[in-house]
């Protein structure tokens, strides 16, 4: 009879230490729960929603989706600097190419009051009121200058036209310089 009631009381004694304990944790909680800023939901209903955040610790695969999620943000917010840089970089080379226009300009209108007007395109042969691709033209312009102003005059306007025939071939050739053009290796000149 003595070891059941020790055993009773020790039941007894065990039962009161876990309300104890209980009523202890209750308290803390109701606690820390009036110090919070809002309401303390003490469960989450799962059946509702079962992949929540709450229902489940986040598992490795929530990890990837997050850093995707993540990443996928930031390409947007990476690529829409972009666009407003090469949106900047296209307005000032429309600038450049604006301001490139007008020095163009001034540049031709000086190089056309220096030349004759008639000599501005590559497939005119007149230079200086001559007609190069003709003797006669040249003959006759050239007797009529020795007459008027002696042979500085000749001389003088022989080195005006080889300047706008060299002028006119650079442009002819140039364009082949800025295109990369490449002469044949000496070889191949050799073969033809």
């Amino acid at each position: 009879l003595g070891k059941m009631v020790d055993e009773h009381r020790l039941r007894r004694q065990a039962a009161f230490a876990l309300m104890i304990v209980a009523i202890t944790a209750i308290v803390a909680f109701i606690a820390l729960a009036e110090n919070g800023n809002g309401a303390v939901v003490l469960a989450q209903d799962c059946s509702v929603d079962p992949w929540s955040p709450q229902c489940h610790r986040p598992s490795f695969m929530d990890m990837i989706n997050g850093l995707g999620h993540r990443a996928q943000s930031n390409a947007i917010r990476q690529k829409k600097v972009k666009e407003q840089l090469l949106a900047q970089e296209r307005l000032m080379e429309k600038k450049r190419a604006q301001q490139s226009t007008k020095e163009a300009k001034k540049s031709k209108k000086a190089t056309t009051e220096t030349h004759d007007e008639s000599a501005s395109t590559l497939k005119n042969t007149k230079y200086g009121g001559v007609d190069i691709t003709s003797k006669k033209a040249v003959d006759s312009t050239m007797a009529q200058l020795l007459k008027t102003g002696g042979k500085a005059a000749v001389q003088k306007k022989v080195a005006e036209l080889r300047e706008q025939v060299l002028a006119d071939s650079g442009k002819m050739f140039g364009f082949g310089k800025k295109a990369g053009y490449l002469p044949p290796p000496p070889a191949i000149k050799d073969l033809k």
